[in-house]
């Protein structure tokens, strides 16, 4: 009837180190006080999902790149999946409003004498360009966090992973104690008397933390699908949208000055490059 086994829990990256193997002691150990009765039934396989969950947990008094560093677990990057999240959106937004801000057609309007007296074409031109530099700058923070948020989906994945194989054996655990429990009960055995009523006491706090254990492992599915969902959308930004805006613009502009010869066709493709970012 013993279920005892070994789980290792390794890195996705070889070169780190394993995180710990855990024996998971059988019903007859546990009640043959083979370990310490400071341990509760189960306890290191809770202990090892417990660890695996608090990888999803991110301190916010430490910097995203304190959980990349060489001397941590490739799975602490898990942790940084909601911070990444946050600045990437931030930072499409940011793109958002610099094209909205070098929107072409507000150079090609015509300018009242008024308008000119106060300098409202310069101040259109100044936007216009400051509007591309913006683009461009949050481009690049933004391709730089989703390489970050790429590999805290890889360590996502595999703490999802390590978690498929520890909740199957945990289910297991349980039944099996249950049917032990009912067995002594039907047909008492005295070596185990002594034991039974702390057993049944902790097999009922298993099933509490089988249930906290699922709801973190739906928890982990879900963190996933948002990781993976705003992959997509910086990369449809960075390698669809961003580059037909840059071509045209490349082609008629530069930094320093403003082609108005086209202006009317660059508007044209400036709001289609808009409605499709509100469309992400």
């Amino acid at each position: 009837m013993g279920i005892g086994g070994v789980m290792k829990i390794t890195a996705p990256n070889s070169t780190a180190p394993s995180l710990h193997s855990t024996h998971l002691y059988s019903v007859e150990e546990f009640l043959a006080d083979t370990i310490s009765v400071d341990k509760g039934y189960g306890s290191e396989l809770f202990d090892a999902i417990n660890k695996l969950t608090g990888f999803t947990s991110y301190d916010q008094s430490k910097e995203v790149q304190h959980y990349f560093s060489g001397e941590l677990h490739p799975y602490h990057r898990a942790c940084t999946y909601q911070p990444l999240v946050r600045s990437i959106n931030e930072h499409i937004k940011a793109i958002f409003e610099g094209m909205q801000l070098s929107d072409p057609k507000k150079l090609s309007r015509k300018f009242s004498w008024l308008d000119k007296l106060l300098c409202n074409h310069t101040q259109a031109e100044s936007d216009y360009l400051q509007g591309v530099k913006n683009v461009r700058c949050h481009k690049i923070l933004m391709e730089r966090n989703a390489k970050l948020l790429l590999q805290a989906l890889t360590a996502l994945r595999s703490i999802e992973e390590e978690l498929s194989t520890a909740l199957p054996f945990l289910k297991q655990l349980i039944e099996q104690g249950f049917t032990f429990v009912q067995k002594q009960q039907e047909n008492p055995e005295p070596a185990y008397e002594r034991h039974l009523d702390r057993f049944n006491r902790q097999l009922q706090n298993a099933v509490a933390f089988q249930s906290m254990a699922m709801m973190n492992a739906k928890q982990v599915e879900q963190y996933i699908d948002v990781a993976q969902t705003t992959l997509d959308r910086a990369n449809e930004v960075s390698t669809l949208l961003i580059p037909i805006w840059q071509t045209v613009y490349h082609n008629q502009n530069s930094e320093h000055r403003v082609d108005k010869a086209n202006l009317e066709e660059i508007a044209i493709l400036h709001e289609r490059v808009i409605e499709s970012l509100k469309s992400l």
